[in-house]
């Protein structure tokens, strides 16, 4: 029997091969959002809403497992965006230090 977790994983890979890269995919909807608004929305943020919304539905329907599921795959995009972000700041701040020296 599969954890949520691995079916969340199977079907983030499964959205992936569909759908194209996750982070840019999150990082156009916020940007789209941001312009529709005219407030800014990051990535996280937009990330943030779904999780919530998914939090939200399984209070009031814990038997359906699908919330919690797609709650983690939010979770994960969350942690692959964060990670990606901190690498690019750790590279932007490798790049500088080598310009000044």
């Amino acid at each position: 029997m599969r954890t949520l977790c691995q079916e969340a994983h199977e079907l983030l890979m499964a959205r992936q091969e569909g759908y194209g890269d996750m982070i840019e995919s999150w990082r156009r909807i916020a940007s789209a959002v941001s312009r529709r608004t005219g407030t800014h929305l990051s990535a996280e943020a937009a990330l943030w809403v779904l999780i919530e919304m998914k939090f939200e539905r399984d209070r009031n329907s814990p038997e359906n497992a699908d919330h919690l599921r797609d709650a983690i795959g939010y979770l994960g995009i969350l942690g692959q965006l964060r990670a990606e972000e901190a690498s690019l700041r750790s590279s932007d701040t490798a790049v500088i230090r080598l310009d000044r020296a």
